[in-house]
């Protein structure tokens, strides 16, 4: 089987609560378009009808769906706190986005059967 990094488990405190100092006031990526464009882009692997709710900002983010680029996994609720509350990505994470030269790989059905 092949490993894959879910993210939440870099980013939150509990389930429904990103760690506060990775919230920050000011936008701390110049590419960020670019990095919310991988992120959009990555291969879904679960999508579940009910909302994530913004314990910061009482947005709805729905349907709470998971991406993968074959290596990371992040729920589409990371796009949100990207955007809307300057959320520091794992550092590993956004070199390897950047690294792609922001271009996310297409994960296939049968690799996404393969990941633990």
């Amino acid at each position: 089987m092949k490993k894959i990094i879910d993210i939440s488990h870099l980013i939150l405190r509990n389930e429904n609560e990103i760690k506060a100092e990775l919230l920050h006031d000011k936008v701390l990526y110049q590419d960020i378009e670019s990095i919310v464009s991988y992120l959009e882009s990555g291969t879904m692997t679960i999508s579940i009808s009910s909302p994530f709710h913004c314990s910061k900002c009482d947005d709805y983010v729905a349907p709470c769906s998971h991406y993968t680029d074959g290596e990371w996994l992040w729920g589409v609720w990371t796009v949100h706190f990207l955007k809307e509350h300057n959320l520091e990505l794992p550092k590993k994470f956004v070199e390897k986005i950047r690294s792609l030269k922001y271009k996310c790989p297409k994960v296939s059905e049968k690799d996404l059967l393969e990941f633990s």
